[in-house]
């Protein structure tokens, strides 16, 4: 079963998915229906695409893992970088977040007596 969030970068938290969907019985798979895929809804060249999934490419806009979740079923916020997006782009839009966010990181990642 897939953890609800993952914490492995992009193309990491993609392969296994990729595999299980496109995977023949050894694992092994082509990207090139899904690239096809998401090519269509990024408007990025297919080989730009094959770069940035087999991490080569920075993945540079939310659209990407956006596409690819709704090409493969997930939720967009499965992927970190797109979490990470989605909470930058909430503080933005509400200043007040940014204490509470600071609060909250502070308090994690500070020892304790």
């Amino acid at each position: 079963m897939k953890t609800k969030y993952s914490d492995k970068p992009f193309a990491k938290a993609l392969a296994p998915i990729l595999q299980d969907k496109y995977g023949d019985n050894l694992g092994r798979y082509t990207l090139s229906e899904f690239l096809l895929e998401l090519k269509e809804k990024t408007g990025f060249s297919e080989e730009y695409l094959r770069l940035m999934l087999r991490d080569r490419r920075p993945l540079v806009i939310p659209e990407v893992p956006e596409a690819a979740a709704a090409i493969l079923g997930l939720d967009p916020h499965y992927f970190k970088e797109y979490r990470l997006w989605w909470v930058e782009s909430m503080i933005q839009e509400h200043p007040d977040l940014m204490v509470r966010v600071y609060d909250v990181t502070r308090a994690f990642t500070e020892d304790k007596p």
